[in-house]
């Protein structure tokens, strides 16, 4: 964390030291999910499948996420797929992705032209549970016992969208960093294998449209 504490705000002017000690009484890991649904969007490139349409370029960020919370046996789970396609022009405009890493359940929810809005990540532990919200870039930790435990961390809104990254590789060429050091790059490549050697071609599929969205839909109430 000390590398990327120069971009973070912790709660409470707690140190980067307090919120790791916090954090490690958090107990086992017992469940994950993970919401990325969105409301209506009429980009154009939401019809191309070309370069692996949602599937690479939107679920790609929960499952890279839950490789970092759940380790390597995420990619040996072999998760349940559901597919669903919006109307007959966009294929693939949900996904919904659940399975088990030895005792913990993990559910990935990634939708376009879903009935709500919602961006967020509820990490459930044995003594607590980190809940985070994907659009404002923050997350907070809430113990259910011990309330002064509790702490939050966001993102630095001196940087605007983008800002983090590119002050990275500014870093990396002044101080001589090796990116694949801080950037994650080797766990990215390990996601994009993961996610090409999956074969959806027999998952069955369903179609929903604005009639029928609100009824098909029960993850964004939970």
């Amino acid at each position: 964390m000390a590398f990327y504490e120069k971009y973070l705000i912790f709660s409470g002017e707690k140190t980067r030291h307090e919120v790791l000690a916090a954090f490690s009484l958090l107990g086992n890991l017992k469940k994950v999910r993970l919401h990325l649904l969105e409301q209506n969007d009429e980009r154009g490139w939401l019809k191309s499948n070309l370069y692996g349409g949602q599937y690479m370029e939107t679920f790609i960020h929960l499952a890279l996420l839950s490789r970092m919370i759940l380790g390597e046996k995420y990619f040996e789970s072999n998760p349940s797929w559901v597919l669903g396609d919006y109307q007959k022009d966009y294929k693939s405009t949900y996904i919904a992705c659940t399975g088990k890493v030895e005792d913990v359940d993990y559910h990935l929810y990634m939708g376009k032209f879903m009935p709500v809005k919602k961006r967020t990540g509820k990490i459930s532990y044995d003594n607590g549970e980190i809940l985070i919200d994907f659009e404002d870039s923050s997350c907070q930790c809430r113990f259910y016992q011990d309330n002064s435990l509790n702490f939050s961390i966001s993102l630095d809104s001196f940087y605007p969208k983008y800002g983090v990254l590119f002050d990275m590789v500014e870093r990396c060429y002044e101080e001589s960093l090796i990116p694949s050091a801080v950037d994650g790059s080797e766990l990215q490549l390990d996601t994009l294998e993961w996610l090409f050697a999956n074969n959806l071609s027999t998952v069955k599929r369903f179609g929903y449209d604005e009639k029928t969205k609100k009824t098909f839909f029960e993850a964004y109430k939970e």
